[in-house]
């Protein structure tokens, strides 16, 4: 159900469903909870009201008390934004029911590494797993959707401005563009669904939008011209002054979305 709240936590946020929440002073030092694994797919958010002004805890994650090597810090501002991907070998599969612990292990304030931790305030923590798009749900329409307006990148030169089919959202909208090794891509999205920019067919960014609220994914590589790393290894092959076909693809969309796209010279300083 859109809008309710399992513990201080948003069931739903950013297209993961909270399934699990567990509480307990900050003093304890650590929380535990159940978890039944309906996916692999999650994020672990944390929130920690009443700590010292400034104070931030350091804490670790163990599944059945075995670590899995990743760590959550907690303050006292709630963020439900998934922070990148959990890494794989949770050591739980799908329909396995498990412990996961989450232990403090420090505290920072002031920008250093304190040498106590504090005792003051609440540990909330919480798992939640992915949902799939078409089970997410999604706010209520509004009456009127305003026109998607560019940002400040597109007056930069160099950026092409591409406007989703007025007749259907969802159709691709491809455009032609001279490549110079790093791209900036941004997509401005009025209305939920999942949106990606590809070039040349190969994919460089995948995003999916949940509100109305006007934003929308965005990537961006910026490669030195004698650096052997690649944001898309795909792309390698791609030499400066070639012509790329660039194309931006909506799933689900119901208005319209623009995208801007760029790809750029490095200054010569970051030439290599």
């Amino acid at each position: 159900m859109a809008g309710r709240k399992i513990g201080p936590f948003d069931e739903y946020a950013r297209g993961y469903r909270v399934v699990a929440v567990g509480t307990a002073p900050v003093s304890a030092k650590k929380v535990r909870l159940s978890w039944t694994v309906n996916s692999t797919d999650v994020q672990f958010f944390s929130y920690c009201p009443g700590l010292p002004h400034q104070r931030a805890l350091d804490a670790e994650i163990a599944i059945n008390d075995e670590p899995i090597g990743y760590s959550v810090n907690c303050d006292s501002e709630l963020h439900q934004d998934p922070t990148g991907s959990v890494p794989p070998g949770l050591g739980a599969s799908v329909g396995d029911t498990v412990s996961v612990t989450y232990t403090v292990t420090g505290a920072q304030g002031g920008g250093r590494r304190l040498s106590t931790i504090p005792t003051q305030g609440t540990l909330h923590f919480a798992v939640a797993e992915r949902v799939p798009f078409t089970q997410y749900p999604l706010p209520a329409r509004p009456a009127a959707l305003k026109p998607p307006k560019p940002d400040g990148m597109a007056s930069e030169p160099g950026t092409k401005v591409l406007h989703s089919d007025p007749a259907d959202p969802n159709r691709p909208v491809s455009t032609t563009m001279v490549w110079h090794r790093g791209y900036d891509f941004t997509v401005v999205a009025q209305t939920p669904g999942i949106y990606r920019v590809s070039v040349n067919g190969v994919s460089v960014l995948t995003g999916e939008v949940y509100d109305y609220v006007g934003n929308g994914p965005n990537a961006s590589c910026q490669v030195k011209r004698n650096d052997q790393g690649w944001c898309v290894p795909e792309l390698a092959s791609v030499k400066d002054g070639d012509t790329v076909t660039i194309t931006v693809t909506a799933q689900h969309a119901t208005g319209p979305w623009l995208a801007e796209l760029r790809s750029q010279w490095q200054s010569g300083s970051a030439e290599g």
